[in-house]
């Protein structure tokens, strides 16, 4: 009896972590998303158009709503869960660098 018992706690922790990973994984990229679009907004739009700055937040709202307007097609890669979510943390901190540094290099050439 105690190995179901066990079986079922060790079931409910796997989902509860699962839901755990999933939300850190969206807050994770939704700073680093809306840490990039903020410095670019605050570089370009601002002096641009003259348009108010953007909180890192507002930023990720804003990038939000860009992203449910674009049509996403889902592709099955063959990526197990650990990879996928090893994907997930590692790839916004990479991609905002690489924005941020292109931005900055056209912001300096400007």
């Amino acid at each position: 009896m105690k190995s179901k018992e066990y079986e079922g706690a060790v079931a409910i922790a796997a989902v509860v972590g699962l839901f755990a990973v999933v939300a850190l994984s969206v807050v994770w990229g939704g700073f680093w998303t809306g840490l990039t679009l903020s410095v670019l907004w605050g570089w370009f739009a601002v002096p641009l158009f003259g348009l108010p700055v953007l909180t890192v937040w507002q930023a990720y709202g804003l990038a939000l709503i860009v992203r449910t307007m674009q049509r996403h097609k889902v592709e099955k890669n063959g990526d197990g869960f650990g990879l996928a979510m090893a994907k997930a943390l590692a790839a916004p901190p990479f991609i905002a660098g690489l924005m941020l540094g292109v931005g900055w290099c056209v912001k300096a050439w400007s």
